[in-house]
């Protein structure tokens, strides 16, 4: 089964869980079911389910203190990053926050896309200032993470 999330940690130990304080927040999802977590609770009425080889996005909103997650460009539970409908609140946050992903079990394979894929996407969708390649184009206001975006945006 899958996580994905955000991490105040640089690095989890290998037996560490994704989610159990209040600085990280993820989606766990085992293919009939998603949950979303926070601080050592899993809401297991939130998202949509997702499974092998399903494209999820991630939206980052520091400035407002907000995260979104989508499946396959649809943004779970009824979210909205360009107008801050239905955000995750991350106001615990420490100000520093990593990319963290996991697996329960041994057999998971990750491949993460920040703008520069290490496969070929169908649609090579770039942000608003022309940089990365995703699946699909990221909403209005968020851009790839990269040192260009990070030196311009923060």
């Amino acid at each position: 089964s899958a996580v994905i999330g955000i991490t105040d940690a640089p690095q989890l130990a290998s037996d560490a869980e994704l989610a159990t304080t209040s600085t990280q927040w993820a989606i766990y999802g085992d293919d009939a079911n998603n949950f979303l977590g926070n601080d050592g609770s899993w809401d297991s009425s939130w998202g949509t389910t997702f499974t092998t080889g399903d494209i999820i996005g991630v939206a980052l909103d520091m400035d407002n203190n907000r995260l979104y997650f989508a499946k396959a460009n649809t943004w779970m539970n009824s979210a909205d990053p360009t107008d801050g409908t239905n955000a995750i609140d991350i106001t615990t946050n420490t100000g520093l926050m990593f990319p963290a992903v996991g697996a329960y079990g041994n057999s998971l394979h990750w491949e993460v896309n920040f703008g520069n894929p290490p496969y070929a996407n169908s649609s090579d969708a770039a942000d608003a200032d022309g940089y990365g390649a995703f699946e699909y184009a990221p909403p209005s206001g968020y851009y790839a993470l990269c040192t260009k975006n990070l030196a311009e945006y923060g």
